[in-house]
């Protein structure tokens, strides 16, 4: 069984034992900074002002979309109706048509 070399071996003075030793170590120490009250505020408001203009964004969306649904609808009734008003125009006339005739046939027979 192979033992690491440094097994019990003090860590170097210049070193607190609570970080990982070599440049990594180093690297992170100097990246992790405590950002102060200020700086806290400062991205509270920032995130505030990002949901602000989410929620308005959401609200012009789902205004649009409702638009678009109530001019479908619209459309759809109207070529309906148009559609309805067609069907009850060739009905009257083949009735008309129809009673015509058959008037015509009562005079002449």
């Amino acid at each position: 069984m192979l033992r690491p070399a440094n097994r019990g071996a003090p860590t170097p003075p210049h070193r607190p034992p609570c970080r990982p030793a070599g440049p990594v170590g180093d690297r992170l120490a100097r990246r992790v900074k405590v950002p102060s009250l200020a700086q806290l505020e400062q991205e509270f408001r920032q995130e505030v002002e990002r949901d602000r203009r989410r929620r308005e964004r959401l609200q012009r969306e789902v205004a649009r979309r409702a638009r678009k649904r109530s001019v479908e609808r619209a459309r759809r009734r109207g070529s309906f109706r148009f559609w309805l008003l067609v069907v009850a125009l060739v009905a009257t006339a083949a009735l008309v048509a129809a009673a015509m005739f058959e008037a015509l046939y009562l005079l002449l027979s």
